[in-house]
């Protein structure tokens, strides 16, 4: 699955609704959208790196934040590529949400291991202030993360 599969102007309208920035022509100026999305997957690196380090000391509260760090990095590339940028943690969840269902038709199995990211992803965030989740399920949770994270780069993050 690639960007190719999808129309990108229909990526980034899906985008512009889900995000709530209902003003269409209202988009980032192609440098500023390069830039962020540069930006966007230098930190979803760091996290992801961070993260990995965290699971091996031991410390599942930091991987699990990185690990939300990561998702919503991933999130706001994907945003950035099509010219929105996304502010906040309900714009994140909403544009995953919309690429998810966009997803869906052409491929149910993709589409639900995006769906299981974002849940994943928002666990994680959640059990950062909790502390409610056990280790074990902390790091297939994180897989998971990781998981969706690829194919949203693989299919949202490139620039048309």
């Amino acid at each position: 699955m690639t960007i190719v599969d999808f129309d990108s102007g229909q990526v980034a309208e899906k985008i512009r609704r889900a995000a709530g920035n209902t003003v269409a022509g209202h988009a980032l100026r192609q440098a500023d959208a390069s830039s962020l999305r540069d930006r966007y997957r230098e930190n979803g690196a760091h996290y992801r790196a961070v993260a990995a380090e965290c699971l091996e000391r031991g410390d599942h509260l930091q991987a699990a934040e990185k690990s939300w760090g990561v998702f919503a990095q991933a999130v706001k590339e994907a945003g950035a590529a099509h010219r929105y940028r996304l502010r906040t943690h309900e714009a994140v969840i909403r544009v995953a949400h919309a690429l998810t269902e966009m997803v869906g038709p052409s491929d149910p199995a993709r589409a639900a291991r995006l769906r299981h990211g974002l849940t994943a992803a928002r666990s994680l965030h959640q059990h950062f202030y909790e502390g409610d989740l056990p280790p074990d399920l902390v790091r297939s949770l994180v897989a998971e993360v990781m998981d969706a994270v690829d194919l949203l780069d693989t299919a949202f993050s490139h620039e048309r």
